[in-house]
């Protein structure tokens, strides 16, 4: 997923991205914090 929402950033002009290549399981496992985030609906 952080792959798919840096290249979409990328498209639309930012310059400073970077993806974590182990994605969600990867920053959990560890014991880092998640923050669940309720997603803004689509325009329509």
């Amino acid at each position: 997923m952080s792959w798919n929402a840096a290249w979409r950033l990328r498209q639309v002009g930012y310059r400073r991205v970077r993806w974590f290549a182990e994605g969600v399981d990867g920053w959990r496992d560890p014991g880092r914090p998640l923050v669940p985030i309720t997603p803004y609906p689509e325009p329509l």
